[in-house]
C-alpha cells in the first residue's frame, strides 16, 4: 500500500502571530461585551483587572432597564405570534375556520378574514394592536434607546427584522411559510447571539425577564396548561433574583389573575431597585 503524504504543519511565525492576534481580539471582545468569563482564557492576564462579578453591579437607569425589558417582551410577542399563526393557518385551511377568531379573541381583538390566506395577512399585518410591524417598531425603539447595552450583532439583526416586517407591511407583501420562516430565523439569531457565553450582565437579565414574562402572559391569556405556567413563573423569579437577590414573588398555582398582578409588582420593584 502506498504511503499517504501528509503536508507539514504551517509553523510560520507570522501565521501563528496572526492567528493568535485574531483569537485574542475575539476573546477580549466577548469578555468586554459580557459574554465570556476571563477564566476561560488564562493566557489573557490583563483582563483580570476587571473583577469577575462586575456584571452583577452594572448600573442601569430605570429608563434603560424598562426599555431592555420591553425589547425582550416585544421580540417574544413577535416570535410567539408567528409560531401560533402558522399553526392556526393549518387549522383554518383544513378543519376549523374559526380557530383564528378564537385565538385573537383571547387578546381582545375581533379578527375578521375571508379564508386561510387572508387569515395570515390579517393576523400579521391587520389593523389591530397585535400588528407585528407595529410591535417590531416598538422593539426597534427599545433597541435604539438601549444600544450601548446590546451586542452589535443582535442589534443589527433586530434592525433587519424590523425592516423585513416594516417593508412587507407597507408593500402588502404576501405572508406565507417562507416569509414567516425568514422572520423566525432572524429572531432565533438574535436570541442565539444573546445566549452565548457564561456570564450575564444585569442588562441581559432584564431582556430575559421580558421574554419570560411575555411567554407566561400569552400562556395565561390563551388558557393553556397551568403546570407549564408555574414553570415559567419560577423561571421569572430566578431571573429577577439575578438582578436583585432579595426579589420575591408569590406564585399561586390556581389563580392566574393573582400571578399576573404578582409579575407586575415584581417588575415595578426591580426597576426602582
Amino acid at each position: 500500500m502506498n504511503a499517504v503524504h501528509v503536508p507539514p504543519v504551517d509553523r510560520d511565525p507570522k501565521h501563528i502571530w496572526t492567528f493568535n492576534a485574531v483569537t485574542l481580539f475575539k476573546r477580549l471582545r466577548d469578555y468586554l461585551n459580557g459574554y465570556a468569563d476571563y477564566r476561560q482564557y488564562p493566557s489573557i492576564k490583563f483582563v483580570e483587572t476587571w473583577p469577575q462579578n462586575s456584571h452583577k453591579h452594572q448600573l442601569l437607569t430605570t429608563y434603560v432597564a424598562t426599555n431592555l425589558y420591553w425589547f425582550g417582551r416585544h421580540l417574544q410577542r413577535v416570535e410567539t405570534t408567528l409560531i401560533d399563526v402558522l399553526e392556526l393557518f393549518n387549522s383554518v385551511i383544513d378543519t376549523d375556520k374559526e380557530a383564528g377568531v378564537r385565538y385573537f379573541e383571547d387578546l381582545g381583538i375581533e379578527l375578521q378574514y375571508k379564508n386561510a390566506q387572508d387569515f395570515l395577512q390579517q393576523a400579521v399585518f391587520g389593523d389591530h394592536p397585535s400588528n407585528l410591524a407595529r410591535i417590531m417598531s416598538s422593539a426597534r425603539e427599545n433597541a435604539i434607546i438601549c444600544r450601548p447595552y446590546l451586542d452589535a450583532e443582535a442589534f443589527g439583526e433586530a434592525i433587519r427584522l424590523f425592516n423585513l416586517l416594516d417593508i412587507s407591511a407597507k408593500t402588502d407583501a404576501k405572508v406565507d411559510y417562507r416569509f414567516i420562516g425568514d422572520a423566525l430565523s432572524l429572531i432565533n439569531e438574535i436570541w442565539g447571539i444573546m445566549a452565548r457565553g457564561l456570564l450575564r450582565r444585569k442588562s441581559d437579565q432584564f431582556i430575559r425577564l421580558g421574554k419570560l414574562i411575555e411567554k407566561v402572559d400569552l400562556h395565561l391569556r390563551h388558557g393553556k396548561n397551568g403546570d407549564e405556567s408555574v414553570v415559567y413563573l419560577h423561571n421569572i423569579l430566578i431571573t429577577a433574583q439575578r438582578i436583585a437577590p432579595e426579589a420575591e414573588m408569590p406564585i399561586d398555582e390556581k389563580d392566574d389573575e393573582a400571578n399576573l398582578d404578582a409579575i407586575n409588582d415584581l417588575f415595578d420593584n426591580l426597576v426602582v431597585a
